[in-house]
């Protein structure tokens, strides 16, 4: 899907490729049980996008024992996050420093030594049957009321609490104000009218014309194609059936998928760009006339850009269009066991999820005056942040809809990603 997945997600055919053979390792090396060694997508290249800079070493300090922990990379400033979580932890424990560390849910399974990671609910029910995570007390969430609800679905899928919701994302539309044709457009079908086919051939798209959109992992497209069956046919489950192979994909939600090429070029959406949000720069640049992507797109679009800039949920079909949201959950690692060192990783997953350590890890940052416009999960953020960012308010609108469902693939969401985004990919580029 776009820069992010596309947060989507993720890791490309090498990658993955990369990730099995790191899968393997740990048995040929008589290891320990877990998940396998740290690999990509914190390491490795996510759908369309950039692998993040680096984050810091350990950071806090103190001589007693240390929590390590992966953020989610993809978002436009992770040290931010790093920064603002090991000063607010350090306040209240500060003979326990945090190790942050390069991992990403899209790429590898959590290794064992890493004690809290955030990742895509898509693999919960996969993570939770490997045996990943620590299962948590209904009474171990802070403030579950603030917390919108397609986030604490996700959170609770498959009758347990298993993660604390951290963040949101979902596949926004990107248009400049006054584009009236955009404005309306209630559909696909509306899309597709407004913007027409093949109105460029170039990496770039002309000014003003024509869709830039990210269609180059295959993991990607494999969720954008979800995402259109469940537009076409109206019909959500936490835990779809998914096609076992090529011959039982849908050819209404692969058209719909190939949709979106035909209105880029095909050069565009196989782009592989060095950095995370080039598309969204290019749109912040007049390039295009939509864009598809995510909401943290728009801290890379430019202040003056921003103003002319609206958004909306991107349909994927004709029909019956509902709003899916990605979430981004903390997990505790269940290697961790029970007793201090879990009751302290709690602890620390519920603070990294804050409204205060929230506020301050997407807001402006070392003179950068603009927020990361990532999606918040819990109301209190989202209005502490409008207050100097009205586009947060439009942001909360789209997302805090009681139609809003949360993105969930099932227990088999790691293979069936990894292996049916290359046929579908094969699909969306075929000349029909």
């Amino acid at each position: 899907m776009m820069e992010r997945l596309l947060r989507s997600g993720r890791p490309t055919l090498l990658l993955c490729a990369l990730a099995c053979l790191l899968c393997a390792l740990p048995a040929l090396l008589v290891a320990c049980g877990g998940g396998p060694a740290e690999s990509p997508s914190a390491g490795a290249v996510s759908p369309g996008a950039a692998a993040p800079a680096a984050p810091g070493a350990t950071l806090g300090g103190g001589t007693g024992g240390t929590l390590t922990v992966g953020l989610f990379p993809w978002v436009p400033r992770l040290r931010q996050f790093e920064t603002v979580i090991a000063a607010a932890w350090e306040e209240r424990h500060p003979g326990v420093p945090l190790k942050f560390v390069l991992w990403d849910c899209y790429a590898s399974d959590p290794p064992r030594d890493l004690d809290l990671f955030v990742f895509d609910a898509v693999f919960l029910d996969y993570f939770q049957q490997r045996g990943y995570l620590q299962p948590l007390a209904e009474n171990e969430l802070e403030q579950p009321a603030d917390i919108l609800p397609y986030a604490l679905q996700a959170a609770r899928a498959g009758g347990t609490l298993s993660g604390i919701p951290q963040l949101g994302c979902a596949s926004l539309l990107f248009y400049r104000r006054g584009d009236h044709a955009l404005a309306a457009a209630r559909d696909l079908g509306d899309v597709v009218a407004a913007l027409g086919e093949g109105t460029y051939a170039g990496l770039k798209p002309p000014p003003g014309k024509g869709l830039l959109v990210d269609l180059s992992d295959p993991t990607a497209d494999a969720c954008l194609y979800l995402e259109a069956l469940v537009d076409t046919y109206g019909t959500y489950s936490a835990d779809p059936p998914l096609p076992p192979d090529v011959g039982w994909l849908d050819p209404w939600a692969v058209d719909n998928v190939r949709a979106l090429l035909n209105m880029a070029s095909r050069r565009q959406a196989r782009y592989v760009s060095d950095e995370q949000f080039r598309r969204a720069a290019w749109f912040g640049q007049g390039f295009g006339r939509a864009y598809i992507g995510y909401s943290e797109s728009l801290a890379l679009m430019g202040q003056a850009s921003r103003s002319d800039v609206a958004f909306k949920l991107m349909p994927m079909s004709q029909r019956a269009n509902v709003p899916l949201f990605y979430v981004d959950l903390i997990g505790v690692n269940r290697a961790l066991g029970v007793g201090p060192e879990r009751a302290l990783a709690v602890e620390l997953a519920n603070l990294m999820a804050s409204t205060d350590v929230l506020v301050a890890a997407m807001g402006p940052w070392q003179g950068d005056a603009s927020p990361q416009y990532l999606f918040p999960v819990r109301r209190s953020v989202f209005r502490a942040l409008e207050q100097r960012f009205p586009l947060y308010g439009d942001l909360e609108e789209l997302s805090a809809g009681a139609e809003t469902r949360p993105f969930l693939l099932g227990a088999g969401s790691r293979p069936w990603l990894w292996t049916i985004g290359v046929d579908i990919r094969r699909q969306v580029f075929a000349t029909p």
